[in-house]
């Protein structure tokens, strides 16, 4: 069973245009676009989720933007949580985007995946 969630989607959509981006510049140039196009979307998911999550690892910014000081404590981020939870990037077979990423890299490149 595969498990996506919304910010799996929303990554792979962007990492898939470096990957078109690439498949068009090989097949200009007499080259294997498959493999570079593979290559270069899967750098592009890994750079991409692993950029979604330390961005998630911040804190929380509060939406009241009053004259007053509150007494609460500002809230703290999920810190080192968010480089695997789910709620803060993608997640495929419930491994996260950047570990699928470097997985599938692993695996191209010493020719398990072709």
């Amino acid at each position: 069973m595969v498990v996506f969630n919304t910010n799996t989607f929303i990554q792979l959509l962007i990492a898939a245009i470096p990957a078109g981006i690439a498949y068009g510049l090989a097949s200009l140039l007499d080259g294997d676009a498959n493999r570079w196009a593979t290559i270069t979307g899967l750098i592009s998911l890994l750079l991409v989720d692993a950029l979604w999550r330390l961005a998630a690892m911040g804190g929380e910014t509060s939406s009241e933007e009053s004259g007053e000081e509150s007494s609460a404590a500002p809230s703290e981020g999920p810190g080192p949580r968010a480089l695997v939870l789910p709620a803060h990037g993608g997640h495929i077979f419930w491994l996260p985007n950047w570990l699928v990423g470097i997985l599938a890299l692993y695996g191209v490149f010493t020719g398990f995946l072709h």
